[in-house]
């Protein structure tokens, strides 16, 4: 799947009317000079797009909620869904789209929704949302009652405000930049002068008006209609002899243009016939106050454009034609109740609206009557079909101009089913004269460079887009599809955002028919980046049968994927063009590497071919002799058949395993000073705590296995906070200082200092795979951090309110970073993260027992470490006054065992040595037996290798020196996979000229080193430079005198 990166909006002030207007000119109303609008709300909107993922539930909203609670972290975390009210649910002919509101303590919050898109296989197809987790919010209680909010915006509008009582509703509003939650009555006031849907947020505390907007969507237009208008059917131009206003009077020539009309299913009441029916009801609600027209007969509706009644004919005529016509093309669920029109309103003005919070219309009489164009008409029920689709109102500067051309079109796509004559032209009649200049529904303007803070400029753009594709689609086609990308246009989309809303529709309605069309129309606009597609079939090496549920990832810096059907076939579309990385996964199969050339508008066509997990070892056993106090190094070969991942742990022999994360022993950590715990790990069988005592002394107290002090320290760096996120590589501690990650050993001397580290880290893990380190913040965002300083990769947003982060190398997956969610109430919750790709695994564990202990900040750390036991624990403490360490094991290790390398990735017929470390310095003489696991996390039976250390006696004096290297000899790279760096360990039996040449998988040589070395064991490192693409290497080295070593390196950026 494909997920986007949620877009921030930042609130900003336009001292304007924000209207849907079509002539931005002065007969916008004035507002008094106190008055301005707050455009954009304080939220982040993050869509998904492209998702197809079944549900088992039979209900559209158990279906939603059904994926909602298979990914909640998207939304927020548990706190967010099972607070979630449904709002609406519009069936299309595409699917069903469901509106949420979020709620907390049974109070909405404000412009806190989420939208979700089911085809009409209840399969999830997109998701919009603008939730946020307000778990730990505190909000003041509601001192001002809704009458006072009531009059406190009726003060500050002023002007002159119809009879009905404005809508008050208690909200949770937030600031930006969404750091305070406030109670807040929201209003809505409508005002006839200065016109508008108003929109307040005061607070319900001290009476401020934190937000106003104004809601109606305005269109400013003159003219007289007929059908469409009569410059398009006489094909004449205005000024024309007889083709102009002349102040609403009748001409021979525009007479001439009258068409009959049929005014289906008006009502009959009180002996009259009143134009009114199930989709339209003409109707007087603002002046000039104009009685709407009715009849004794059937046909007495026939008017000529002087009189009054003319333009409630045409309003109805248009509006019910475009209705019905939508029916037409199955979208029978927008608008599908009468919506309220008046052909006489606006006071008069040169201006026409769509009022979102009474759901009706509103057309202008300056210049040439609005309703008599059915541009103008057909241009604000467009907004009126567009604020159905999404269940409320549309916010955002980017949306609203999407939602300006998108009514153009509407206006511009029916006038062209009568005639092509000026058939790019939008209000023909009533612009296009000497009232204004109307618009064009084709431009050269193109996104980003010409898009800016205008609407109507904006929408244009988006127009002509819609517009392409209208003139290579048949019109009723083109028209469904931009029916049905109504309901994904969602309030605070980006035009990139609302590019893909588009395609989805297309896909929903036509299944890929019409993409190329309506993904040229959008590449030539600038919507989207130029692309192409990947297809093929994939099968299985061994039997040649396709393999289903295949996952193949294109790498082009954002996630590009497809999943392979029952026949083999996998298909990825709008790939950007280049040449990029290809990985086809599947459980119980190697992985297939392997580089494709993507062309604009053409499909690759690249087969696959997936082998089972195939590996073997070069020994049945491993038995092991050393003397006491010694160490002892052997190795085994690891030899791959396909392309696989592995991983190595040691357990004991004969040992049923604990159940992951289960609860062990709680330790009272000694420290003989009060004062506040603020982080700690374990190192080589002790805790290590940093602590600040009540005198303000910043201190590092190392503590046994039973909590008993051994001894303490200083922080030793001089800074004004103690140091946070403390965690080891094995041989030293590191925890983050302001900027920086500072290295120290067992006594506090300083070893190391990484720079370019963000300040606002607390928690801290070193990964031995890939030596570097991970670092969170409370937030939920996860950064990796490479030596000598700097990111390695873009940060993860995991949602989550984080209290630690570990690592545990020896999971049987790739999820070895352990993140702890806690909310200070609750039991913590255990998550792992899978590097490189941000994704959270499927299994969790809550820790029990747990008691929360009341903290002076954070009130549960954690880390990973190995106790002398030979369990393995992740643990956790509690500060202030009641300190315990909790300990919860994860699974048996053998502690006095090391592997170099752990973890690795080997090509199909290549083999690593692995070499396995004893350390017997903690050892009794003795036989110790276990077994090591070899273990392939795409799948594939583990390997198991039966381990025996033997432990003798020997005097001291008969320990022999290590002989100097007899040959030359290179290790395989390590970490392998890389991306900052890999390593190279090389015995050099005599002094000489060392090489390393680099070449890429098709020979290219791309970097060459030299180096004059001197006898003995060396560590050679190549780090990969930015210019240095993701892919399979060849690194060759040479030595004078000795045959060169060719080993391979796949670089992951």
């Amino acid at each position: 799947m494909k997920m986007r990166t949620p877009i921030s909006l930042s609130s900003f002030l336009l001292v304007m009317m924000i209207v849907y207007n079509v002539m931005g000119a002065p007969a916008s109303p004035i507002l008094p000079p106190r008055l301005s609008i707050t455009n954009n709300p304080p939220v982040t909107v993050n869509t998904w797009y492209d998702i197809n993922e079944p549900t088992s539930t039979l209900s559209s909203e158990g279906a939603a909620r059904e994926f909602i609670e298979r990914h909640p972290y998207y939304f927020g975390g548990e706190n967010v869904i099972s607070n979630l009210e449904l709002l609406t649910v519009r069936s299309s002919r595409g699917g069903t789209h469901l509106r949420f509101r979020q709620v907390v303590n049974g109070i909405p919050v404000y412009h806190a929704e989420l939208w979700i898109h089911l085809d009409g296989q209840r399969e999830v197809t997109a998701v919009t949302h603008t939730l946020s987790d307000l778990s730990t919010i505190t909000l003041s209680d509601a001192t001002l009652s809704s009458d006072e909010a009531r009059f406190i915006a009726a003060q500050y509008i002023g002007g002159r405000s119809p009879a009905s009582i404005p809508r008050t509703d208690l909200m949770i509003y937030l600031d930006p930049p969404l750091e305070q939650a406030t109670l807040a009555w929201v209003v809505q006031h409508s005002s006839a002068d200065p016109l508008g849907d108003w929109e307040l947020v005061i607070d319900a505390t001290t009476g401020d008006i934190l937000r106003i907007d104004n809601r109606m969507a305005f269109h400013t237009g003159e003219g007289l209609v007929f059908n469409p208008d009569p410059l398009t059917t006489a094909e004449a131009w205005y000024f024309d002899p007889g083709f102009i206003d002349n102040n609403d009077a009748d001409s021979p020539e525009l007479n001439a243009e009258l068409i009959p009309a049929l005014l289906q299913d008006i009502t009959y009441r009180d002996n009259l016939y009143w134009l009114e029916g199930p989709y339209v009801e003409i109707a007087d609600f603002e002046a000039p106050s104009i009685e709407p027209v009715s009849s004794a007969t059937l046909n007495g509706f026939e008017f000529n454009r002087s009189e009054d009644g003319f333009e409630d004919v045409c309003a109805y005529f248009h509006i019910d034609e475009m209705q019905r016509h939508l029916r037409s093309l199955g979208f029978t669920d927008l608008q599908d109740a009468p919506i309220t029109v008046d052909a006489h309103a606006s006071n008069g003005q040169d201006m026409s609206y769509y009022s979102a919070e009474h759901n009706r219309l509103g057309f202008g009489e300056g210049g040439v009557d609005d309703a008599e164009d059915a541009d103008v008409l057909r241009h604000e029920y467009g907004h009126a079909l567009h604020h159905d689709a999404v269940g409320g109102e549309v916010w955002g500067v980017d949306i609203r101009s999407i939602a300006e051309g998108i009514s153009d079109y509407w206006a511009a796509s029916l006038s062209s089913r009568v005639s092509d004559f000026n058939e790019e032209w939008v209000y023909n009649w009533d612009g296009h004269n000497e009232f204004w200049g109307g618009r064009d529904i084709t431009t050269d303007d193109i996104f980003p460079d010409d898009w800016s803070v205008d609407l109507y400029e904006n929408g244009t753009i988006w127009a002509h887009a819609l517009w392409l594709i209208h003139e290579q689609l048949d019109p009723d086609d083109t028209d469904a599809l931009i029916a049905q990308s109504l309901y994904y246009m969602t309030p605070g989309l980006t035009p990139e955002d609302a590019a893909q809303g588009l395609l989805q529709a297309e896909e929903d309605l036509f299944d890929g028919l019409h993409r190329a069309v309506v993904y040229g129309a959008l590449l030539q606009k600038g919507f989207v980046e130029e692309v192409g597609s990947l297809s093929g079939i994939i099968t299985d090496e061994l039997t040649g049968n396709p393999v289903e549920n295949a996952e193949v990832s294109v790498d082009t810096g954002l996630p590009f994927s497809g999943i392979s059907n029952e026949l083999g076939e996998y298909q990825i579309l709008d790939i950007p063009v280049g040449n990029w990385p290809v990985t086809a996964t599947m459980t119980g199969y190697g992985d297939a590497l392997l580089n494709v050339q993507i062309d604009l508008d053409q499909t690759t066509t690249q087969d696959i071919i997936l082998s089972p997990v195939v590996a073997f070892l070069d020994i049945e056993s491993l038995n092991v002799h050393t003397y006491i106090q010694q160490d002892v190094d052997t190795s085994f070969a690891l030899n791959a058949l396909s392309n696989l991942y592995w991983q190595i742990r040691a357990e004991p022999v004969g040992l049923e395993p604990p159940e992951p994360y289960e609860f062990h022993d709680i330790i009272t950590p000694f420290i003989p000073a009060e004062g506040d715990i603020h982080d700690l790990t374990f190192m080589r069988g002790r805790f290590y705590l940093t602590h600040t005592t009540a005198d303000d002394e910043f201190r590092v107290y190392v503590l046994d296995t039973n909590g008993q002090l051994a001894w303490s320290f200083l922080q030793p760096v001089s800074s004004a906070e103690p140091f946070h996120g403390l965690t080891t590589d094995g041989d030293f501690l590191y925890a983050i200082d302001a900027n920086t990650i500072v290295g120290f050993d067992s006594l506090g001397v300083i070893t190391e200092v990484i720079d370019s580290v963000d300040p606002d880290n607390r928690w801290l893990t070193y990964d031995p795979v890939l030596d570097w380190f991970w670092a969170a913040i409370p937030d939920g965002i996860v950064t990796p951090y490479q030596r000598p300083g700097g990111q390695v990769w873009d940060s993860y947003d995991t949602g989550m309110t984080l209290t630690g982060i570990a690592m545990d190398v020896q999971r049987e997956d790739r999820y070895r970073i352990v993140l702890l969610e806690n909310d200070g109430q609750s039991p913590p919750v255990v998550h792992h993260m899978l590097p490189g790709y941000g994704t959270l695994s499927e299994d969790t564990q809550t820790l029990f027992p747990f008691e929360a202990v009341e903290t002076a900040g954070a009130s549960v750390f954690t880390s990973v470490g190995t106790t002398i036991d030979y369990k393995y624990f992740a643990t956790l403490i509690g500060s202030a006054n009641e300190q315990s360490i909790n300990l919860y094991r994860i699974r048996w290790t053998i502690p006095y065992l090391s592997f170099e390398p752990m973890t690795g990735y080997l090509l199909s017929n290549d083999s690593e040595e692995i070499e396995v470390l004893a350390d017997a310095s903690n050892l009794d003489t003795g036989i110790f037996q276990s077994v090591l696991k070899i273990f392939f996390p795409s799948g594939g039976t583990p390997l198991e290798l039966p381990y025996q250390l033997e432990i003798t006696g020997v005097d001291a004096s008969t320990i022999s020196s290590p002989a100097k290297p007899g040959q030359f000899t290179v290790s395989q790279p390590s970490p392998n996979p890389c991306n900052a760096a890999t390593v190279l360990n090389i015995s050099l039996p005599q002094a000489g000229e060392i090489t390393l040449t680099i070449y890429d998988i098709l020979g290219r040589q791309i970097d060459h080193m030299t180096w004059q070395q001197a006898a003995g064991n060396h560590r050679l490192t190549w780090m990969p430079g930015d210019e240095i693409a993701s892919g399979m290497y060849l690194l060759r080295v040479a030595a004078e005198g000795n045959a060169p070593a060719l080993r391979k390196v796949v670089v992951v950026k």
